[in-house]
């Protein structure tokens, strides 16, 4: 029937109600059979087009309704401690999730303390001692919000200093400056330090902040009470002591002529070099032991006697010079000592070999002593005498004598214009000279090297040797490796 839908049914054979029938309208008798059908056939009509209704909306509507929905807050960092200490800066940054702008608010917060929803941090010092409820509250229009709440406690600790003697893990230095801070918590800030008991070393002062600062003029021990006071009169005291030692020093000097023609003054030219601070003021000593006699302890001991040649000088500017004139032809050893002053430790260098001879008939070899520039106290090390011609030239043959220190480590063969030794660092910190001499050869007269200066320093608490694989180690180490690479190589295949 035209008009008809698929069910073959025509929308003006549906019967009217009476109210809704209009003139010309078709008067149809249905069995009860057929009226089930004409309506199951109607039901099926609205539902299809219910559903192409739904999607023309879901269409139109979809997209604006994505756009309403949104993530809801979500505070995601830590809550706040649960104890804070009064009058004592605190900084909490509040990080939040969910779709923006989310705005938190915090309340309960304790007297001294705020928050900025700008920067998202709560900041301040507790002013007030009890017990707080803060909440912090996080909104988007995105339900649900979101909140969390943390119990904070501000307390109120003794007053106590916290900084742990020693306030200086080595003795201080005269000469040098200090400056060392004492800290406190506790009670009521702001705090005054004082000296209660005992004395800081001379030239050093306690600032009322805590500080103590100055130069130190005097060595000694000096113990001393240090009283924190806050501002409402509470106290509290803590022993301390400092130690000031002079300054250590070391000799730097120059021999010179060397190897000497009989006749001729000998200048040894000595700077004593201090650690820190000013320059050392006081005198030098020198001596000249030939045969048969020797330098006083501790540069060389023995039963010979202590040479008789001996000079002094006093420093200028932390320098002197000694001269040995009328010294006969022969090899001599001249050591030399700063017996130290009230600012610095005395220092000593030596023996350092000299050579006067009766002319000038062979030219000297050019010496250089070549050693790690610091070494750990106690451990061995090596080093090496380059012996060279004028020329440059490595000179083959003759021995060289070395020294380190008070040590006289003996004479070592010159090879290929090389002579090797090892050593034995001293047990204690400090800096030690390495000398070397030529007493002369064919072709060559005496000739020596200029000092190298060796820092020793103190060895780690705990620290351990580390082995050290030589040309042979690493050769057979290789040759492992290859045979284990090639047995792998084989089981692949």
């Amino acid at each position: 029937m035209p008009g008809a839908d698929r069910d073959g049914y025509h929308p003006s054979e549906v019967p009217r109600a009476r109210f809704l029938r209009r003139p010309g309208d078709r008067t149809v008798s249905m069995t009860p059979a057929s009226k089930a059908t004409t309506i199951l056939r109607l039901a099926r009509t609205l539902a299809a087009r219910a559903c192409l209704v739904f999607v023309a909306w879901a269409a139109l509507a979809g997209p604006a309704a994505a756009q309403d929905a949104g993530e809801p807050p979500k505070i995601t960092s830590a809550p706040l401690p649960a104890v804070l200490q009064l009058g004592i800066k605190f900084d909490h940054l509040v990080t939040v999730t969910g779709t923006a702008p989310v705005v938190v608010t915090a309340t309960g917060l304790p007297p001294g303390l705020s928050y900025d929803d700008t920067t998202r941090r709560i900041t301040g010092a507790a002013t007030s001692l009890g017990n707080y409820v803060v909440t912090l509250r996080a909104t988007n229009g995105f339900p649900p919000p979101d909140a969390q709440v943390s119990p904070v406690e501000v307390i109120n600790p003794p007053l106590t200093i916290t900084t742990p003697p020693p306030l200086s893990a080595t003795p201080l230095a005269i000469g040098v400056p200090v400056s060392i801070t004492i800290q406190a918590t506790g009670d009521q800030p702001i705090y005054g330090f004082f000296i209660v008991a005992g004395a800081l070393p001379p030239g050093l002062t306690l600032t009322e902040a805590g500080t103590i600062t100055g130069t130190p003029t005097a060595p000694g021990y000096f113990p001393f009470v240090v009283l924190v006071r806050d501002v409402i009169g509470r106290s509290s005291t803590r022993e301390y002591d400092l130690q000031v030692g002079r300054i250590p020093t070391r000799i730097e000097y120059s021999l010179a002529p060397n190897p000497a023609v009989s006749g001729q003054v000998v200048v040894l030219r000595g700077t004593v070099v201090p650690l820190a601070g000013p320059l050392p003021s006081g005198t030098l000593e020198g001596w000249a032991a030939g045969p048969d006699t020797r330098c006083p302890d501790p540069f060389e001991t023995g039963p010979a006697p202590v040479t008789t040649v001996t000079r002094t000088a006093t420093l200028a500017g932390g320098v002197a010079e000694l001269g040995f004139d009328g010294l006969p032809v022969g090899a001599f050893r001249v050591c030399v000592r700063y017996g130290g002053g009230t600012a610095h430790e005395p220092s000593a260098v030596g023996p350092i070999d000299l050579f006067v001879i009766k002319g000038i008939l062979l030219p000297s070899p050019k010496l250089a002593v070549q050693s790690p520039g610091r070494v750990v106290a106690g451990e061995t090390y090596a080093g090496t005498v380059l012996v060279t011609g004028l020329d440059g030239a490595p000179l083959s043959g003759g021995r060289v004598r070395v020294r380190a220190g008070y040590a006289d480590l003996g004479e070592v063969d010159v090879v290929g214009g090389e002579a090797r030794f090892s050593a034995v660092a001293p047990a204690t910190a400090g800096a030690i000279a390495l000398t070397a001499s030529y007493a002369g050869g064919s072709g060559f007269g005496p000739g020596a090297a200029d000092p190298r200066w060796v820092q020793v320093v103190a060895k780690a608490d705990g620290a351990t040797a580390v082995p050290v694989t030589g040309p042979a180690g690493l050769a057979l180490l290789s040759l492992l490796l290859a045979a284990a690479a090639a047995v792998a190589f084989a089981r692949r295949r």
